[in-house]
């Protein structure tokens, strides 16, 4: 969401998972099946929005039932599984390699800014100071969940091993150590 925050500061009209004038900010984007999903959304660009790894997946582990029974459907992962977060963030962000034109850290907005609006074609403008937690959450705004937990590499290699060694090398591949 802070991402569509800070794009509606230049006049832009976005949707945080849903469709808006200039576009949507949304992490089931990869549900979308060439281009669409089930509201008929088209998406003329595809931009990847990483995030750090081990609060991403501390974060995943709290999400809703809604939220778990549609990563069923589009990967047939089940929440029930040890190493379900893991895999979702592996899984996820290879399914959205895939069909994106631009991949940006997250937490390198402010550098990615003027990319970012230049391949959105609008026009350049200092990026809005909207700090985390100010209409807008931090990276892992999860964190009051009661069933939070920060996970550790080492934690996730006790879970599954190979995943958390895939999952690794695919951070390391997006910067993140």
């Amino acid at each position: 969401m802070h991402t569509r925050f800070l794009l509606e500061r230049t006049g832009a009209e976005f949707r945080h998972e849903g469709q808006a004038r200039d576009g949507s900010i949304s992490w089931y984007g990869e549900g979308f099946i060439n281009g669409t999903n089930a509201d008929d959304i088209v998406f003329d660009k595809t931009f990847h929005q990483t995030r750090e790894p081990l609060g991403c997946i501390s974060s995943i582990k709290t999400l809703n039932s809604g939220s778990w029974e549609y990563i069923r459907k589009k990967c047939g992962i089940d929440r029930k599984q040890p190493d379900a977060a893991m895999l979702v963030w592996l899984r996820w962000n290879e399914m959205i390699e895939r069909r994106a034109e631009w991949r940006y850290r997250l937490e390198d907005m402010e550098s990615a800014w003027p990319e970012m609006l230049n391949r959105l074609g609008l026009p350049s403008t200092t990026r809005p100071g909207i700090p985390w937690g100010t209409r807008g959450p931090n990276p892992h705004s999860r964190k009051h969940h009661g069933d939070y937990h920060s996970f550790t590499w080492d934690e996730l290699k006790d879970i599954n091993t190979s995943l958390a060694e895939q999952t690794k090398d695919m951070a390391g591949r997006y910067g993140y150590t």
